[in-house]
């Protein structure tokens, strides 16, 4: 049996209040006893800290430490993450989004497994839920080609995340913590795009993912999740990261119909999701006018 080592886990919230307990709850009854606990809000508007530090008063013995942290103002996920991952003290590192829900046996597997076969970035299956059926099933074919991607080893892996972002690691990654600093955090260009950069990093360095085949988390799709809700932040970072990593690759590759596949989705995304907001507020400020 491999002793416990300290594993932190660091919750990201941003308007989390209607899940944040849940989640929580989740992390507390990890069957893994040695936890630290980090929660790192990105200056919420509802009660999400609030509830936190109630939910402290009656939970915190369960951890090695607690620290609760809040942003005086919105900086986005990536800056969040590394504020947390910042006073963190463990040898690896949990990142946890406040909407998901962990399985109860989730690090003690995820530790183990990284020190069975010496990795420094643990990646596991995830379960989609959500209301929205037509988003999740979307969400739940997109990971379920980024695993069998993952299966068929680092070179198409590669190949892959430079044409696509098939490579996902939903639900919060799982990584050494002195690799984490060595590899330079994640990326503040990209400020609401944490994962990618990062997975695009660690793969373009020669590393291969070794993928933990179990689900070990409820991956929770709602109507504010970034990579569904057509936020304008997450897709500025997602077209600027393309522009400066993946853009330049594909020339030099000539995988020029991924080039026209990667613009059609950009101009599609800002049509659907953009266009109908700024015709809205160009009506209202219409009849204002006209008031």
């Amino acid at each position: 049996m491999i002793d416990e080592c300290l594993v932190s886990v660091i919750v990201v919230t941003y308007n989390s209040s209607d899940t944040i307990i849940r989640t929580l709850n989740s992390i507390k009854d990890q069957t893994y006893k040695e936890l630290e606990l980090i929660i790192t809000d990105d200056c919420s508007q509802d009660s999400t800290v609030k509830d936190v530090r109630k939910w402290l008063e009656t939970n915190k013995k369960r951890f090695c430490s607690v620290r609760v942290l809040k942003a005086k103002r919105n900086h986005g996920v990536v800056k969040n993450c590394n504020i947390g991952a910042s006073v963190s003290k463990g040898k690896y590192i949990q990142f946890f989004a406040g909407d998901d829900i962990m399985v109860s046996d989730a690090i003690e597997k995820k530790v183990a497994f990284a020190e069975k076969n010496s990795i420094s970035y643990v990646f596991s299956r995830v379960r989609v839920i959500g209301k929205d059926k037509n988003k999740v099933e979307a969400m739940k074919e997109f990971c379920d080609r980024g695993y069998s991607i993952i299966e068929k080893g680092r070179e198409t892996q590669w190949n892959e995340i430079i044409k696509n972002n098939y490579i996902a690691g939903p639900s919060g990654s799982f990584i050494l913590r002195s690799f984490f600093f060595k590899q330079g955090m994640f990326d503040l260009k990209y400020s609401m795009l944490e994962d990618y950069p990062f997975i695009f990093k660690y793969i373009k360095k020669g590393n291969k993912i070794v993928l933990l085949d179990e689900e070990l988390a409820y991956y929770n799709i709602t109507d504010t999740s970034l990579c569904t809700s057509g936020n304008y932040r997450f897709l500025k970072s997602s077209l600027l990261f393309f522009i400066c990593e993946r853009l330049p690759l594909l020339l030099k590759y000539r995988m020029f119909s991924s080039i026209y596949d990667n613009s059609k989705y950009f101009i599609y995304y800002i049509i659907y999701h953009f266009f109908p907001t700024i015709i809205e507020r160009y009506e209202k400020n219409k009849n204002k006018n006209r008031m």
